[in-house]
């Protein structure tokens, strides 16, 4: 269902020209660890679902991938790489601050004295801010009441795919349940998706409880300049100076 952002396979891979190995943290697939694997980059790709590593195998079997299922909060490879990346909103994936700044730990402690940790996110700043009729439980949209938001084949049969949503403004949740539903008829399968944004005012003290600082921020994958009208936020990461 969601094949990425455009323009940022190109970015990432500029991101690693000139380096021979990088992290990447949430690799799903494989989707742009393997577009820099074909530039010659080794990547260590860290997922946590071995059902996605094994899909990622399937799809990209090239021998500069290294798959590695761990909890990126978590991990210590022993060892360091000049590129640390966490693309495609994976940040959202982490269900609280404290597991923010775990994860930023584990990226800083990869990366070597120069390397950069470079990760990208949509926007949520003006969404929070929103003024809703939303009450303590947060609100829903009915799939039934909505078009399919995509399609996609399974076991060989099409399924349309609606989308409802619960907003938490307190957590900062956004989660989506995805309802995929046979056009022949038959079981409808259900996945779940949780969602924890981190607002951009938020960024730099989690940041720095890791020991991390940011160098540059982007607005777009053109590496326009960011501003508060931006709805992505593309930001290059090092370790603070002085940080061991």
């Amino acid at each position: 269902m969601h094949q990425g952002t455009e323009g940022d396979v190109d970015f990432y891979r500029s991101v690693c020209t000139g380096v021979k190995t990088a992290l990447e943290l949430g690799v799903g697939a494989g989707r742009i660890a393997a577009a820099l694997a074909k530039d010659g980059v080794r990547v260590t790709g860290v997922e946590q679902d071995a059902a996605m590593i094994a899909l990622g195998k399937r799809k990209h079997p090239s021998p500069r991938i290294t798959w590695v299922q761990a909890d990126m909060r978590a991990l210590d490879l022993g060892r360091r790489f000049p590129r640390v990346l966490l693309p495609y909103n994976g940040l959202f994936t982490l269900p609280s601050d404290a597991d923010v700044v775990a994860c930023f730990e584990a990226a800083a402690r990869h990366l070597t004295e120069d390397g950069y940790l470079v990760f990208d996110f949509w926007v949520a700043d003006d969404f929070h801010r929103e003024d809703t009729e939303a009450d303590e439980s947060g609100w829903d949209a009915a799939e039934e009441e909505r078009e399919p938001v995509g399609s996609v084949r399974y076991q060989g049969r099409m399924h349309d795919v609606f989308e409802s949503t619960t907003w938490t403004r307190e957590q900062q949740r956004v989660d989506a349940s995805y309802r995929y539903v046979p056009r022949d008829g038959g079981t409808v399968l259900v996945s779940e998706v949780m969602s924890r944004y981190v607002l951009t005012t938020q960024l730099d003290g989690l940041l720095a409880a890791a020991g991390l600082e940011v160098l540059v921020r982007h607005g777009g994958f053109d590496q326009s300049a960011w501003d508060e009208d931006c709805d992505r936020m593309i930001v290059t990461a090092r370790r603070s100076r002085g940080a061991s």
